[in-house]
């Protein structure tokens, strides 16, 4: 004997062996209706926006000027000074957190 279901959109009785409703096309199965959805939110994602210390570096990266290799190499040490010190706040934010 087939089990029965009752569809969540049109209230009718319907057999659990299908994964839509014959009768209005909606989904029976939760998991696949999560697996639908996900694949309609799967939109190309914008790339991230780069901050101005990145698009400088990048900008700089090919440069053949002395003092602009110098002022590069003194930004990218800055910048990982920054991003170190930042991971470590959230370092000790986590360890103090428990």
């Amino acid at each position: 004997m087939k089990a029965e279901i009752k569809c969540p959109s049109c209230a009718r009785w319907v057999s659990n062996e299908g994964t839509h409703c014959p009768h209005c096309g909606s989904v029976l199965d939760r998991n696949v209706l999560l697996k639908e959805e996900r694949a309609k939110r799967a939109v190309p994602e914008t790339p991230k926006k780069k901050s101005r210390i990145e698009l400088f570096l990048d900008r700089t990266e090919n440069s053949d000027k002395p003092f602009v290799i110098l002022f590069r190499k003194v930004v990218a040490f800055f910048w990982a000074i920054y991003m170190a010190v930042l991971a470590f706040i959230v370092w000790l934010v986590t360890l103090a957190a428990g």
